[in-house]
């Protein structure tokens, strides 16, 4: 049995000898292959994370002012950096703070950053989440890697770090129909299987994920153009 839990086996480790993203911790060549593939398809302006949502509307919120000591986004497994810098290209000169989070192997290959970019590096299995009540927390194809039980780890952790009232969580993956899925989401929901033991997830698997991390789905940002919807989340009012 092929299981991404506690150590378990996985295809790519039966293959490889180890999990994925271990493996290209161990192998630079296929880690700058990985993070290349990546860029590619983070640059298109058209399915971007801030061309989808209404980011502007987000910043605006006036129970929440931003200023220069405050965190306005924080961009969790964020690679290079591709999500981060077309935010900040989008709002020059936005008061708040900007964080890139990535494994240490991840970040010690980013070397090209602006000076208002923060990295952190962070592996939200084994670590408190550091930076705590940022306005926009952002995951980009992160919880597609990952089983249900791994997802509900990273969700709860940056659940934690967020404030109510404050903090948002935006989640950039592909979110499927129950039934007639496209070939494109089909394809991809076999690839993560194979790959990283994870999944693509429906609509109403996404939102019963989020309820059990105890967050609130607010809004599904959608485009014809982009395969990637945004999920906008929140903590619930109590």
């Amino acid at each position: 049995m092929f299981s991404d839990q506690g150590g378990g086996n996985t295809l790519y480790k039966s293959a490889k000898g180890l999990q994925q993203f271990d493996y290209l911790g161990h192998n630079p060549e296929y880690k700058q292959l990985f993070d290349d593939y990546m860029v590619m398809r983070k640059t298109d302006i058209t399915s971007s994370w801030v061309q989808l949502c209404d980011v502007e509307a987000i910043l605006r919120d006036k129970s929440s002012q931003l200023s220069a000591d405050r965190h306005a986004v924080v961009d969790i497994g964020g690679g290079v950096g591709t999500d981060l810098l077309t935010f900040r290209d989008r709002h020059p000169g936005l008061a708040g703070r900007l964080v890139l989070e990535d494994l240490s192997y991840s970040l010690d290959r980013v070397i090209d950053l602006p000076p208002d970019v923060e990295k952190v590096p962070f592996d939200f299995f084994t670590m408190e989440q550091p930076v705590k009540s940022a306005k926009i927390y952002f995951m980009h194809e992160i919880i597609h890697d990952w089983s249900d039980a791994q997802a509900l780890t990273i969700l709860k952790g940056t659940a934690r770090a967020m404030t109510p009232n404050h903090s948002v969580l935006l989640i950039q993956d592909m979110v499927l129909p129950d039934t007639g899925a496209t070939w494109r989401g089909s394809t991809q929901d076999i690839l993560m299987m194979v790959m990283p033991a994870g999944l693509e997830r429906t609509e109403g698997q996404w939102r019963r994920l989020l309820r059990e991390a105890g967050l609130e789905l607010r809004t599904i940002w959608r485009s014809e153009v982009a395969a990637e919807p945004v999920l906008e989340c929140v903590l619930p009012w109590t």
